[in-house]
């Protein structure tokens, strides 16, 4: 793919991302793509593996617009499952944390505590919205169901939602309407532990249609699983693999990633598909 791109990072450079161990990257040439380090993505604490990533659309807070978001999934030690960070990246390479979540101090129960995977949002709002799968030593073994946490934006966790659909969320999209958000989540733990390895057919899409304001925060109206059936197990390198990365298109199609077939699955009429 030909395209422009200069050494700025910006809303236009997202696709282009690379996360690395502990770096971000962007090609940087207007005639050749060379992938150059724009910043570190390792907080004080040590987190590594960077996950998830997402563009800040409105300032507000400590929200930026045009910085990027990056969550950290695994710890110092490198365990999966045990990132509680996520950092804030300018477009300049410019890199500070956003936040430190304190599994201690935090609002409502999820289950397992916190590992941050790479489903995450920024709401025009000023929320931003994370996936935690959680494990207490980096193994699949002892992944549990996990939870979405809502953060303000001073990086604060403010509220959790939890949900029997919500199962080792794993990707994430959202339609951002301002007031209101249809949010889609990918999950990968529906009998995967169970499966010790083997491939199981249980990964499904769920959407999560919220309501929020700048000063009131993300009240979940409905929780609708719109995919199933979709391919995961665990891996002792990737810890699960299933259904990963969502796009969404103009005209409401859902794009998943079915990443153990390498295929892109659509979805479509997503936004107002009833329950399955």
């Amino acid at each position: 793919m030909k395209q422009q791109v200069t050494k700025t990072l910006t809303t236009a450079l997202l696709s282009l991302l690379v996360a690395g161990p502990a770096i971000l990257c962007a090609a940087s040439s207007t005639n050749n793509q060379v992938v150059v380090q724009v910043a570190s993505t390792i907080p004080p604490n040590g987190d590594l593996n960077p996950y998830g990533a997402a563009v800040v659309q409105r300032t507000s807070g400590k929200l930026n617009a045009g910085d990027i978001l990056v969550s950290n999934f695994n710890n110092k030690a490198n365990l999966q499952g045990t990132g509680t960070t996520i950092m804030d990246i300018a477009p300049n390479g410019t890199v500070h944390p956003f936040a430190s979540i304190d599994a201690s101090t935090l609002p409502g129960q999820c289950p397992g505590g916190v590992g941050l995977t790479s489903a995450l949002v920024v709401l025009k709002a000023g929320w931003v919205i994370v996936g935690s799968l959680p494990t207490t030593d980096g193994t699949a073994a002892t992944a549990q169901a996990g939870c979405l946490r809502v953060l303000n934006n001073q990086g604060e966790v403010v509220e959790t939602i939890t949900n029997i659909l919500i199962n080792g969320p794993w990707g994430m999209t959202a339609l951002d309407l301002d007031a209101t958000a249809n949010i889609f989540v990918t999950n990968v733990l529906n009998g995967t532990v169970a499966g010790n390895g083997s491939i199981v057919q249980g990964g499904t899409v769920v959407r999560i249609n919220t309501v929020q304001s700048p000063t009131a925060m993300p009240t979940v109206k409905s929780i609708t699983p719109i995919g199933n059936g979709f391919a995961e197990r665990t891996d002792p390198a990737a810890l699960v693999i299933g259904p990963t990365g969502v796009a969404l298109a103009a005209d409401g199609s859902l794009y998943v990633a079915d990443t153990l077939n390498n295929r892109i699955v659509s979805i479509g009429e997503s936004t107002v598909r009833p329950a399955l």
